[in-house]
C-alpha cells in the first residue's frame, strides 16, 4: 500500500480476486484500487463465439455442432474455453491430423 500512496506518474493495476470480502479494506481506498469491474459468466453465444475465435482456421467442426458444445459448456469462462483448444490442438497433433475435429474436442474436454 505504501507503494502505491509513493508513485505519482500515470499507472494501471489489473488485479483479480473470487473473495472481495477478504481484501484490505485499504486497498479499496480512493486513488488505490477504487474501481470494481465485475465480469459475468458468458453466454451460449459468447462461449460460441469465444470458441469460434480460439478454433481460427484449425475448424474442422461446422458451427451448429459448436454451438451445441457451447451450450453444453455452460459454467466455463474464457480461459477455460481458450484452454479446451489448445488441448484439442495437441491432441490433433498427436492424431496427425491437419484440422480440429468434434472428437479432438471432446478428447479435450
Amino acid at each position: 500500500m505504501n507503494e502505491l500512496d509513493r508513485y505519482n506518474g500515470p499507472a494501471l493495476v489489473i488485479a483479480t480476486t473470487n473473495k472481495m470480502q477478504d481484501l484490505d479494506k485499504g486497498l479499496r481506498r480512493g486513488g488505490r484500487l477504487d474501481l470494481d469491474l465485475r465480469l459475468d459468466m458468458p453466454s451460449d453465444s459468447e462461449r460460441f463465439e469465444i470458441i469460434r475465435e480460439h478454433l481460427g482456421e484449425l475448424c474442422g467442426v461446422p458451427d451448429d455442432e459448436l454451438k451445441v458444445m457451447a451450450r453444453a459448456a455452460s459454467g466455463f469462462v474464457c480461459s477455460d474455453l481458450a484452454q479446451i483448444v489448445r488441448n484439442a490442438h495437441l491432441e490433433t497433433i498427436r492424431a496427425g491430423d491437419t484440422q480440429i475435429t468434434r472428437k479432438h474436442l471432446e478428447a479435450a474436454i
